[in-house]
Order: structure tokens, then C-alpha cells, then sequence
């Protein structure tokens, strides 16, 4: 499996959406939130961009940190392994180019295939802050 020449690869751990399940309560605010599911935590190689990493955002409930930035794979890596990404998969985990991993809490937003047509080399994965993590402990 060749991968396009110069991508400086990381690792992330990605759990995909089952199911978009019905809205549930949220204990503390009283408000809707999502119920859905999510499969087991998979670890894939991707070059990874953020346009804002660890910047305040207000919310109702205080400043929250807010990121935001994209995903490049190989689609023939993605095609590989299996795995089909898509809107609402969560990024549970990133590294810093070794081997640590670093908690975060990412929600992809669109994922498009990118590159020279007719046959894209590159799937862009867009990510933010999941914002149903942003409630209280």
C-alpha cells in the first residue's frame, strides 16, 4: 500500500456512530441531547491540520476550549482497512507525532474526497469540538 509522498503521518482513535439514536434528557440542563451509539475505538494514520487548537469560546456555562481543523487520509488506506467515515464519528485521540496519545473530543462535521479527479487520492475528514461534551461534570 502506497501512501501519496510527503504526508507526515500521526496516529488518532476514532469510534464511528452506529446508530443516530432518538434525542434523550439531559439530567442537568433539562435540555435534548443526543443518545447516539458508537462502535469500538480504532486507531488510524492521518495527517492532521487544526485551524484553532485551545482557543476560549463563551457559552451559557462558562469559556469552553473550541478546536477545530481536518483529517487527510490515503482513501486506499482507508479502503484498506475497512472503514468508511462519515458524519458524527468521534476523535477520541491524537498523537504528537510519537507514540503518546493525547485525550480530545472531536466530532467530524463533513468528509469529502480530495485530490486529482476523476479518482481522488485523499479523503479530508473536517472536525470540532463535540459540543455534547461541553456539559456539566
Amino acid at each position: 500500500m502506497s501512501l501519496p509522498s510527503r504526508m507526515n503521518l500521526t496516529s488518532v482513535k476514532i469510534r464511528q456512530i452506529r446508530t443516530a439514536a432518538q434525542l434523550v434528557a439531559d439530567a442537568d440542563f433539562e435540555q435534548a441531547r443526543s443518545g447516539d451509539e458508537y462502535g469500538a475505538e480504532m486507531t488510524l494514520r492521518c495527517q492532521v491540520y487544526y485551524n484553532s487548537f485551545g482557543r476560549l469560546s463563551p457559552t451559557r456555562t462558562g469559556d469552553a476550549e473550541a478546536a477545530s481543523g481536518r483529517l487527510v487520509f490515503s482513501r486506499r488506506y482507508l479502503v484498506t482497512k475497512g472503514v468508511t467515515l462519515k458524519k458524527g464519528d468521534k476523535i477520541t485521540a491524537v498523537t504528537d507525532r510519537g507514540t503518546t496519545f493525547t485525550t480530545v473530543a472531536f466530532r467530524l462535521i463533513d468528509v469529502q474526497p480530495s485530490g486529482h479527479l476523476p479518482n481522488p487520492g485523499l479523503m479530508v475528514a473536517f472536525f470540532e469540538h463535540d459540543q455534547e461534551n461541553r456539559q456539566s461534570p
